[in-house]
């Protein structure tokens, strides 16, 4: 009697590979010639990348040196190895997360100074700019231009649906000088930078580390200092497509002692810690506005918590819970379902200085890659 072997639907094959982990995925690649093709075609990367999406965002937390996951189903912390992607990291910078891709700022051990942007001949070389997928493992460098590389500007990372293209936004603190530093954006595509000038810029502070990217659009928090205000008091949307730039007032956040722009339902949000008899974490939302004669935007608040356990600083949120940070080592989640806060300690000996959501994926960080060690 000849042995049978059963058969398995080619759904039910997809079904159960787009659950499974991307070092699984890259693995079962061996199995045969069928799993590899299916894994590597452009709908099983874009079905496992909603899959994951949906059902297991994580959380990246970055301090000094380190870098770590931390997973929902099993509050897990381990660490991601950030050496292999260059000979000497000292640190990074999170610019900014996307499918899967990360885009990051390695910084040499040497540069670790009041001027990075010195070349070597002075000993001291530049940040490495990187586009990065962790869970592959692959990591493509970019081309920086040392000779406009300066400290004064600030960085944004985002997808742009339109153009199925990953795009960095590049714009300069106090608004660009068009003789000298326009804005810069960078395409994955293309594989190269371009400048634009944005004319509506000119004079407009933009802040160091808010800024998100949703829908195409990226985002930076920024003040007008023209105004009575000594706070953030607009948006700076960059249309990643039309490259124009629109200024959008945020709404009134008096007594806030701590903010955050966000991503929530995909739209633009602002998470504010505000100080008034005690700690409230407040969450606005910013939607189109059909009504025209109360301008494009409105600002609607979503939600109000109950008193903060402390004094906390929004990272970001995780599914339906806002992160925050303390002084430490501690990281704290406010549900917006149960309106409850949790905390857990990461053990790390430092500040945390930024978070970021994060999904696996098997996206390519383009045809020009490189491979950790």
């Amino acid at each position: 009697m000849e042995d049978h072997i059963p058969f398995v639907p080619c759904d039910i094959i997809l079904n159960i590979l787009k659950r499974l982990p991307v070092k699984s995925l890259i693995r079962f690649q061996c199995v045969c010639k069928d799993w590899k093709n299916l894994i590597k075609t452009p709908f099983f990367i874009q079905d496992h990348l909603h899959h994951s999406s949906h059902q297991n965002p994580l959380l990246l937390l970055k301090w000094l040196g380190d870098l770590r996951i931390v997973d929902r189903h099993n509050m897990q912390v381990p660490q991601i190895q950030i050496s292999p992607l260059v000979d000497s990291c000292f640190d990074l910078v999170i610019v900014g997360s996307s499918n899967g891709l990360l885009c990051v700022q390695v910084v040499d051990n040497l540069v670790k100074t009041v001027l990075p942007w010195k070349t070597k001949e002075n000993g001291i070389v530049p940040p490495t700019l990187l586009f990065w997928n962790p869970a592959t493992r692959h990591f493509r460098k970019l081309p920086l231009n040392i000779k406009d590389f300066n400290s004064s500007y600030r960085q944004g990372f985002g997808f742009s649906p339109i153009d199925n293209d990953y795009k960095i936004v590049r714009i300069y603190v106090w608004g660009p000088c068009f003789a000298a530093n326009p804005a810069q954006i960078y395409s994955l595509k293309s594989g190269s930078w371009k400048e634009v000038e944005f004319e509506n810029l000119e004079g407009i502070k933009i802040s160091k580390w808010e800024n998100v990217a949703v829908n195409g659009v990226m985002y930076f928090s920024g003040r007008d200092p023209s105004t009575p205000s000594n706070d953030d008091n607009l948006v700076v949307s960059i249309d990643l497509t039309k490259e124009v730039c629109t200024l959008i007032p945020l709404p009134d956040l008096k007594y806030n002692r701590s903010k955050r722009l966000i991503v929530y339902e995909d739209k633009l949000a602002v998470v504010a810690v505000i100080l008034h008899g005690s700690y409230l974490v407040h969450l606005w939302v910013m939607e189109e506005d059909i009504c025209a004669n109360r301008g494009r935007w409105i600002w609607t608040k979503k939600y109000t918590s109950s008193s903060c356990p402390r004094m906390l600083h929004p990272m970001t949120i995780w599914r339906n819970e806002i992160v925050f940070c303390t002084m430490g080592d501690d990281v704290y989640t406010l549900n917006l379902t149960t309106n409850g806060f949790k905390t857990f300690v990461v053990k790390c000996g430092s500040i945390i200085y930024d978070s970021c959501t994060y999904v696996e994926s098997l996206i390519s960080v383009g045809s020009i890659s490189n491979k950790e060690s």
